[in-house]
């Protein structure tokens, strides 16, 4: 899974307080959030992997990661058969919107390139 946030910071996670206090979220589906959202922009991470570092089973992590799409904090699209986008968003800037930004940003690359 290749991973797509709004926060591009470097050495931290910085977490918008209204995911931290929202009653939406179970302790867990937080970790999960904040964990995702600390991995480096644009690398591809598998499930296992994140399984392995949250000490988690496969199905806790789909459970918690289906919550996380119905909020509105995670969206995934699927690019290849086998590999899919994760968007990263906030109570303030929406998965869904952090996901148009991406397509909006790669459609400008792509005008640029073809001058």
């Amino acid at each position: 899974m290749i991973i797509r946030t709004a926060a591009l910071y470097k050495q931290y996670v910085k977490v918008n307080n209204s995911v931290i206090t929202s009653p939406q979220l179970s302790d867990g589906e937080f970790r999960v959030y904040c964990y995702y959202s600390s991995l480096k922009d644009g690398q591809n991470f598998s499930d296992n992997y994140v399984c392995k570092a949250l000490r988690i089973n496969k199905n806790t992590l789909a459970k918690r990661k289906r919550v996380l799409k119905k909020v509105g904090l995670f969206v995934t699209e699927q690019i290849s058969p086998r590999i899919y986008t994760l968007f990263i968003g906030n109570f303030n800037m929406s998965a869904a919107t952090v996901q148009y930004a991406f397509h909006e940003k790669e459609k400008l690359l792509q005008i640029e390139e073809k001058k």
